[in-house]
């Protein structure tokens, strides 16, 4: 793949990647804030797992990148 291009999609990746840290924190405050009120969090604790999943998709693509643009 054309060196420019694997540098494009380094910058998406990490945009991702920045992207998902704030989704992470920010469904960890939701699900804290639930519990102080005494919802149920299970739904939140799902949707945090699924933002955790993606997260490690974004972070081996961004690794995955990074492996090519160095060999």
């Amino acid at each position: 793949m054309d060196r420019d291009v694997l540098q494009r999609h380094l910058a998406q990746a990490q945009a991702h990647i920045e992207t998902g840290y704030k989704n992470i924190a920010r469904q960890r405050e939701v699900i804290v804030h639930m519990e102080r009120e005494g919802q149920d969090t299970a739904s939140a604790r799902h949707t945090l797992t699924q933002f955790e999943e993606l997260q490690a998709l974004h972070i081996a693509d961004r690794e995955r990148i990074l492996r090519e643009l160095q060999g």
